[in-house]
């Protein structure tokens, strides 16, 4: 295992000190961070999960620290150093927000007017004429999702007009501006924009905008995928051992160059990350009014909740905290920053498969504001998985949860998403019908006010055609939460459905 550390600009004083400071005074942060307890939390986390390797970088205002371990390509062993280039994946709606948000400050882009004054051959099928580039930088134009298309990567010079181009017989979802619903075509679309409202290529716009300015020389949105100094996405290979292997296809076509294109490396990305930090300054040419623009909560969500340019925004106890978290491609990685408090955690993995980067996130910015770093607990589904691999029989594995979650869990994370976790796996991923019920069952027994367990079990019962049984947990789940409504009960409310009327005309 490689460990890696870079201070820049500064150096974190006073490692050892627990005083409490006032919130404002950002110093007292710098002297929280406890290096080597961050040192061993990183390196717990990748043994705990099947990671190759993780990145984290802690900025403040003029301060960035940034830590590596583990391996860019897990089969060659090649370390993942502060100099590796690695795919960025959402972290490329910020870049790209940023680039608009610059050509809009020295008025060449406008935010507000409608697409099809500089792309007319942006057509779609009803209410697509006053889709502007704030409502594709928000998500909320209502063009429909589409999963990024790596199988077929195209790297054409016209490839982004071919994504544009694409959607003409699609239908707008609704007015533009009256929801929001993610789609990475918003991006690709704007880098399109972009790049036609400067008669340049995007990747050029956005070098000469936003990367070359902040002195990010390693960072590109069409990056070399044979190159050996990339790292490697990864996934897992076995669900019952945890077992990881390279992915088949490396995650880049210049198609989707504004939604998932930017290659980067931890020392370009802590660049950026003080530059949203800086708003009294002019950095990077983006002016402390666009830093303002980017940094500002544009379309609200829900009770506490927002949508930003690029952003999932949040108040949380009296703070404004600013997420990008993204997970596809056979990488992971979350950026999290509290503008208010100037301080920005990131944490990437070149992995996708059951990691959640934004808990690790979470942990370091408690930690930044005074809790201790302790180990990460063991995810209690890859504790059992693992159990089962060594060919212990389910109940007994079982048992073994049981007997652990009466004693308090110990250095397990339990939870009824975590047990579910476990019999989605079996269901969907090694096709063990018989197991993954049962896991479903136990789950509602130990946690019956678990409205996600009553749903995992009606997709088993569902499968396994049981449509009464399925139906009763389903209503379960729904009188424990009415408000549900995400796209996984919408699918099961569907199949529930076809299901019963199958059986009425049978």
């Amino acid at each position: 295992m490689v460990l890696d550390r870079r201070i820049c600009s500064l150096v974190f004083f006073c490692l050892a000190l627990t005083q409490c400071s006032p919130v404002q005074d950002t110093s007292s942060y710098k002297a929280r961070l406890d290096i080597p307890a961050l040192k061993s939390f990183t390196q717990s986390v990748v043994q705990t999960y099947p990671l190759p390797a993780m990145a984290v970088v802690v900025v403040t205002r003029d301060t960035a620290y940034y830590l590596t371990t583990g391996y860019s390509d897990l089969a060659r062993k090649i370390p993942f150093t502060d100099s590796t280039v690695f795919f960025a994946g959402g972290f490329s709606e910020l870049l790209v927000a940023s680039t608009a948000l610059r050509l809009q400050q020295v008025g060449k882009l406008s935010l507000q007017d409608p697409v099809v004054r500089e792309l007319p051959y942006f057509q779609m099928q009803g209410d697509y004429q006053r889709i502007s580039a704030h409502h594709l930088l928000t998500h909320t134009s209502g063009i429909p999702h589409f999963n990024p298309a790596w199988d077929m990567p195209a790297y054409e010079e016209d490839a982004l007009e071919a994504t544009t181009r694409s959607i003409i017989f699609q239908d707008v979802m609704f007015a533009p501006g009256t929801q929001c619903k993610r789609s990475p075509y918003n991006y690709d679309i704007l880098a399109d924009l972009m790049a036609k409202s400067e008669q340049k290529s995007f990747e050029e716009v956005v070098h000469a905008e936003t990367l070359a300015p902040l002195g990010m020389r390693h960072s590109s949105f069409f990056p070399d995928t044979s190159s050996a100094e990339l790292a490697r996405p990864h996934e897992i290979l076995n669900w019952i051992s945890y077992d990881l292997r390279e992915s088949e296809i490396y995650p880049y076509t210049r198609e989707n160059a504004g939604s998932f294109g930017l290659h980067t490396t931890v020392g370009d990305m802590a660049k950026w990350m003080q530059m949203v930090l800086r708003t009294d300054t002019v950095q990077g040419g983006l002016s402390s009014a666009s830093i303002d623009q980017l940094m500002t909560a544009h379309y609200k969500t829900g009770e506490n909740t927002y949508k930003g340019y690029g952003w999932e925004i949040r108040d949380s106890e009296g703070m404004r905290v600013f997420h990008n978290s993204w997970n596809a491609g056979g990488f992971s990685g979350d950026l999290s920053v509290i503008p208010a408090e100037e301080m920005a955690v990131m944490v990437l993995s070149n992995t996708s498969d059951d990691f959640n980067p934004s808990v690790i996130s979470e942990h370091i910015l408690d930690h930044l504001h005074g809790a201790s770093l302790s180990t990460v607990k063991y995810p209690i589904h890859i504790a059992m998985s693992r159990k089962l691999n060594e060919g212990r029989c389910l109940e007994e594995v079982l048992a073994w949860h049981d007997s652990l979650m009466m004693a308090g869990g110990g250095d397990y994370l339990m939870g009824p998403a975590l047990l579910g976790q476990l019999g989605v796996n079996l269901l969907h991923r090694l096709s063990r019908m018989e197991d993954a019920t049962e896991v479903f069952l136990h789950a509602v027994q130990l946690y019956p006010e678990s409205p996600e367990a009553h749903l995992n079990l009606a997709e088993a019962l569902l499968t396994s055609g049981l449509l009464a049984e399925a139906k009763t947990h389903f209503e379960e789940a729904m009188k424990l939460r009415p408000s549900m409504n995400s796209p996984y009960v919408s699918f099961l409310r569907e199949q529930l459905a076809v299901a019963q009327e199958n059986q009425a005309s049978s």
